[in-house]
């Protein structure tokens, strides 16, 4: 992924919030071993302003293969040091 600084002060520490939302195939009788999970993740490094940082994140342990749904992956920010200059 990647991480813009749209601010004037340059960022460290931000944290992701990395969601695997589990999608029952059938909502009307979902199942009672829904694998969604969520996890943090802090973005290394600082960012500049107006500069970008990429990361990688691997999903540790690997999602199930499931063949009643789907899993829908979302990506927010949920915190970050600003650098006062």
């Amino acid at each position: 992924g990647v991480v813009a600084n749209l601010s004037p002060n340059p960022v460290r520490d931000v944290e992701l919030l990395i969601r695997y939302d589990w999608l029952w195939r059938n909502e009307f009788r979902p199942g009672d071993d829904s694998p969604s999970r969520a996890v943090y993740y802090t973005v290394p490094g600082e960012i500049p302003p107006g500069g970008q940082a990429r990361f990688i994140y691997r999903v540790d342990p690997p999602l199930p293969v499931r063949s009643d749904g789907q899993f829908r992956a979302s990506v927010e920010n949920v915190g970050l040091v600003k650098v006062e200059n």
